[in-house]
């Protein structure tokens, strides 16, 4: 049974929009690519097919991943991308937030190549990236690196602890 939110849970628990783009590698899209979208107990949240765009969106409810606190409000699921003539995709940790939207990009099976599904990670904005590292480097109270030249705003952290 697929759990699709309705409008009676989307009045008691925040949800947020999120886009799916499947594409092929040359960029072309991708007409009923099915989408499959999981949670982190592996829980099918919904499923659908793209359409001439290559697009299929969903409001999912919205788990805040603790993750990702520090920087802002984003929960993360799985998604499976599955079509006609491509190898399947699964994409991890994609992030589910006010506006999300993430490409898939699917190959196409091939007599001459190896055929099984890849793998990549959701399309996480590096400001996030950057905060979640933040937040654990600052609780390890490690030190940051010189500064880069020409970089604002910006130093890496060290392993080194202060």
């Amino acid at each position: 049974m697929l759990l699709q939110p309705t409008a009676v849970y989307a009045q008691q628990h925040h949800t947020e929009q999120i886009e799916f783009r499947v594409a092929a590698a040359n960029l072309q899209n991708i007409r009923d690519a099915r989408v499959i979208v999981i949670d982190d107990r592996g829980n099918v949240l919904g499923s659908g097919l793209t359409n001439g765009a290559g697009i299929w969106s969903i409001a999912l409810p919205l788990h805040v991943d603790p993750r990702f606190a520090e920087a802002r409000s984003i929960g993360t699921v799985t998604a499976i991308a599955i079509a006609n003539g491509y190898n399947e995709q699964a994409v991890f940790e994609v992030p589910v937030s006010s506006h999300s939207v993430q490409p898939i990009i699917l190959y196409p099976i091939s007599s001459e190549h190896r055929n099984e599904p890849t793998i990549s990670l959701g399309n996480i904005h590096r400001h996030d990236v950057i905060g979640m590292i933040n937040h654990y480097a600052k609780k390890l109270n490690l030190k940051r690196q010189p500064s880069v030249a020409n970089e604002v705003d910006y130093a890496p952290w060290s392993p080194y602890q202060n």
